[in-house]
């Protein structure tokens, strides 16, 4: 009977140390990530105030956010940092004006939008004639606010009470990105008309850092319109 007793006892002193050592293990993950996820949380805040003092658009997303709850603003902070957002962002890559994709259950969309500006119709010696603007802008967000956003535009001359356009007058590109671990920088820009037609062009580089990976690509955001049809693509 003794014989039996001493593995028994060394048994069970091995299942209570091995226990006591995966309780051990589990806690100190727990506790890094909730350590992590704080961490997280004070970047980004810091980051997106200093942004709003000087961004419309980072301004209205830090207000959207502060009227979260606690845990959903722990949530959004952990989503600015997951493998799901970066999808998202390199998504919208492949997507036309007007489409989106969403992620993680539809916390998270990527988003292709069309914009205009009001048009002016001028009067001049040679005629009537319109100016319009027009955008195409890319955009994550995240339980309905924006978190990154990039956008080229160009503005043209077309004729009177047609699509015919006959001139393009300038171009511009610009984002807005209150996800710290990501990195937007805003390139060159041109424009040119064709064929009846305005084009557009601006450069980016975006790049990721941290627990999201390490990684960066830059590309030409193009928009092709006029004043009734408007289309954008990646090269």
């Amino acid at each position: 009977m003794k014989k039996l007793i001493r593995p028994i006892v060394y048994l069970l002193v091995f299942v209570l140390a091995f226990t006591g050592i995966s309780a051990n293990n589990t806690y100190a993950a727990t506790n890094e990530n909730a350590n992590t996820t704080k961490n997280n949380q004070v970047e980004f805040e810091n980051h997106i105030k200093e942004l709003a003092k000087t961004d419309q658009e980072a301004k209205t997303a830090y207000e959207q956010y502060s009227q979260l709850s606690t845990t959903d603003k722990e949530k959004f902070v952990e989503l600015l940092y997951s493998e799901e957002y970066a999808k998202a962002l390199q998504a919208a890559n492949t997507l036309e004006p007007g489409e989106s994709k969403s992620f993680h259950g539809g916390d998270i969309k990527a988003v292709v939008t069309e914009e205009e500006t009001p048009q002016n119709n001028m009067n001049t010696l040679g005629g009537y004639y319109s100016v319009s603007e027009r955008n195409v802008v890319h955009k994550v967000v995240v339980f309905g606010i924006f978190a990154t956003i990039y956008w080229v535009s160009v503005r043209f001359k077309h004729d009177y009470g047609t699509r015919n356009v006959t001139q393009t007058l300038g171009a511009d590109n610009g984002h807005t990105n209150i996800n710290p671990s990501i990195i937007v920088s805003d390139g060159v820009v041109g424009h040119y008309p064709a064929g009846g037609w305005a084009y557009g062009w601006g450069k980016f580089r975006i790049a990721a850092t941290g627990s999201i990976g390490s990684w960066s690509f830059t590309h030409t955001l193009n928009i092709k319109t006029d004043n009734v049809y408007t289309t954008g693509w990646i090269n």
